[in-house]
């Protein structure tokens, strides 16, 4: 309910009684959650945890959230549509040249959610180092972003 109203004192509240180490599976369960639930809506999870945390400890524990939801993502795409395009294709080889900058380039967007450039990644096949890499530069550029235009309102 939080995630749909856009509570973010709550969230703050919220993951400030539970402490760095206590908030995590519950971050990682509302990246995952939203997701689903407010997909192309800005994330009120880095505002809460900003304010419970401070930008730096906040901003860290938004990136390594965001960081595992996206890696269970594309865990779950490998496993549930890894073999799609090597069929249609009827090759193996992977097509990470041309859509690994184009999801590093989704992933950067902070309307757009985490899970699905993680499972484009895992239909297209790109090697779990490179997706790894990917993910950890991607989202650091996108908190930065987060941190330096959510105050100002341009996000």
């Amino acid at each position: 309910k939080n995630l749909v109203n856009s509570n973010a004192q709550l969230f703050g509240q919220y993951f400030k009684a539970l402490g760095l180490i206590g908030c995590m599976p519950n971050l990682l369960v509302a990246h995952i959650i939203e997701t689903f639930i407010s997909p192309l809506n800005a994330s009120v999870l880095h505002i809460g945890l900003v304010q419970a945390f401070g930008t730096a400890a906040g901003a860290l524990l938004n990136i390594s959230g965001m960081l595992v939801a996206g890696l269970i993502f594309y865990g779950t795409g490998i496993f549930l549509f890894g073999e799609i395009l090597p069929i249609l294709r009827k090759t193996r080889s992977p097509l990470s040249v041309y859509v690994l900058p184009l999801i590093g380039a989704i992933l950067v967007v902070p309307y757009i959610p985490v899970g699905f450039p993680a499972v484009i990644g895992a239909i297209t096949r790109v090697k779990f180092r490179s997706m790894v890499l990917l993910l950890a530069c991607a989202l650091t550029l996108r908190a930065v972003l987060l941190i330096a235009f959510l105050p100002t309102g341009l996000l």
